[in-house]
């Protein structure tokens, strides 16, 4: 399992401040929700869920040994790190994730019966998105708190950790700062997918899109001088002009054919400028509601003579209303009636 730090977080105290100190035979790691801590100078909060929980037990089980106990998080260092106990198992319950304690240590016995160690802190491996606990890599005694409004206990500020030699092969150490930029720069270049991903491959991936976008940026320039253009906004206004060009053709065109009335003209613009393909389909589509008097025969003169037959701007409009011989005849006789 891949993971992307280490980080401190506190848990409640084992120890009853009493005259009658007994040794804890479990503790509460995490609670369910959010917790608040303060770590390097710097506040923070991290969430908890079942979720989490299980992920973390799954993790535990699959190393098929018990977590160890230590004193200040010395497992993290190079050096010796005895231990002052062994959980056994972690389970789930109504407030969050539970550990049994396997036994203590001697001196681990006499250092907690004497009050001089009373908080424990579990050293938590966060998935690389910062986001989710994914697991446990041991539990310290230590009188550092960090956690605010219980009494619990913190690890010392470390810049850096290590695996103790019996774990699994060393991972990088991110502090919260530096992984919180590297997702902001992943999400930017929109790569943010990869927030969980080696390190290595992140860089691959940034500097990638990186040469991509200088690459994409050399080509608009010269687009922009072979067009004598001075920027993008000079572009971008071109542009649009020619989008109103093209609609505004497309609608005389639509008019031309006869599918357009005086009153949809507006409408027809708007129609066009906002989706111009769609406004094409339309009018492909749209059937002729302009009679086009290329369609219709000329009427023939009457028989009664000339006097009665149409003008040319009369046989327009009959041909325009579309008018049926027999009807042209019967207005030609009330013309020449009229007469």
């Amino acid at each position: 399992m891949k993971h992307s730090r280490l980080a401190f977080f506190d848990g409640v105290s084992p120890v009853s401040d009493t005259h009658l100190r007994t040794l804890p035979e479990s503790m509460l790691l995490i609670r369910y929700g959010k917790t608040a801590f303060t770590k390097g100078g710097v506040r923070g909060e991290f969430e908890f869920t079942e979720a989490d929980a299980d992920a973390v037990i799954q993790e535990f089980v699959s190393r098929g040994r018990d977590l160890v106990i230590d004193f200040e998080h010395q497992s993290l260092s190079s050096g010796k790190a005895p231990a002052a106990g062994w959980i056994g198992e972690l389970r789930k319950s109504a407030e969050g994730l539970c550990a049994k304690v396997k036994y203590w240590t001697r001196e681990a016995e006499k250092y907690l019966l004497n009050g001089e160690y009373r908080y424990f802190s579990p050293t938590l491996y966060f998935s690389r998105s910062g986001k989710n606990v994914s697991a446990i890599h041991s539990v310290a005694l230590t009188n550092h708190p960090a956690m605010h409004g219980i009494p619990a206990l913190a690890a010392d500020d470390l810049d850096s950790a290590a695996h103790d030699a019996s774990d699994e092969p060393q991972q990088p150490h991110y502090n919260e700062r530096k992984n919180t930029a590297m997702n902001e720069i992943l999400e930017k270049l929109g790569l943010l997918a990869l927030a969980d991903a080696d390190p290595l491959e992140q860089q691959k991936a940034v500097l990638e899109r990186i040469d991509a976008l200088n690459a994409d940026a050399k080509k608009l320039a010269t687009f922009l001088q072979l067009n004598e253009l001075e920027s993008l906004d000079a572009a971008e206004e071109k542009l649009l002009l020619l989008a109103a060009h093209e609609a505004d053709e497309a609608v005389r065109t639509a008019f031309a054919d006869g599918k357009l009335t005086e009153k949809m003209r507006s409408w027809a613009h708007d129609f066009a400028r906002n989706d111009l393909a769609a406004f094409r389909t339309w009018s492909d589509a749209a059937p002729r509601i302009v009679p086009d008097n290329k369609d219709t025969d000329e009427a023939p003169l009457p028989e009664n003579g000339a006097d009665t037959a149409f003008t040319p701007e009369e046989a327009k409009i009959a041909s325009l209303l579309g008018l049926t011989e027999p009807q042209r005849k019967a207005i030609r006789k009330m013309k020449g009636t009229c007469r």
